[in-house]
């Protein structure tokens, strides 16, 4: 177990406990060993998989507190759409969804499905979002750096950057 641990403080990764790194449960080996194949090296395979990992842990908690942030913007503070002006409220909220990731993340990439998506607003299905978030794509409000797998009940999430201002209404001065 000593092993791993220091391994682990080797590898950059934190003991339960510390902050700002994963932490790593200390009965793993004795709980998982009936499961573990002998002879692989399962800390090596361990750290390979969890390069894998897409969404880091606690960008959930953006997600959530992005969505809470947007539902209490009022229909007149929406960003507008660059050439589009009477752009439907489904689509500036999303608009302000992807803005409000951003804001939160520094002007960060970040992840975002297209279920959480449709939590914006009440009437919209996560299909419809995809289509929106294609749209915002094609207009320039958005960037898609990197796409989900696509399947019947995929949660997976795309990799999105917000392009406008984050200032004022969302115009079209494109940020830096």
């Amino acid at each position: 177990m000593d092993r791993y641990n220091s391994e682990w403080v080797a590898a950059g990764l934190r003991r339960p406990g510390s902050v700002g790194r994963v932490s790593f449960p200390g009965g793993w080996k004795r709980v998982s060993a009936p499961f573990l194949h002998a002879g692989d090296d399962h800390f090596t395979l361990f750290l390979a998989e969890l390069t894998k990992v897409r969404v880091s842990t606690g960008e959930g908690d953006t997600v959530r507190k992005a969505l809470e942030n947007v539902s209490k913007v009022l229909d007149p503070d929406l960003p507008e759409i660059p050439g589009y002006a009477d752009a439907p409220r489904p689509m500036r909220r999303l608009a302000a969804l992807h803005r409000e990731m951003s804001r939160l993340l520094g002007d960060k990439t970040y992840f975002l499905s297209y279920r959480d998506s449709a939590k914006v607003c009440n009437e919209l299905a996560h299909q419809s979002a995809h289509t929106i978030t294609l749209a915002l794509t094609r207009i320039g409000v958005i960037e898609i750096v990197r796409k989900c797998k696509a399947s019947l009940n995929s949660k997976d999430a795309a990799e999105f950057r917000y392009l406008l201002s984050q200032s004022g209404n969302g115009e079209a001065e494109i940020a830096a």
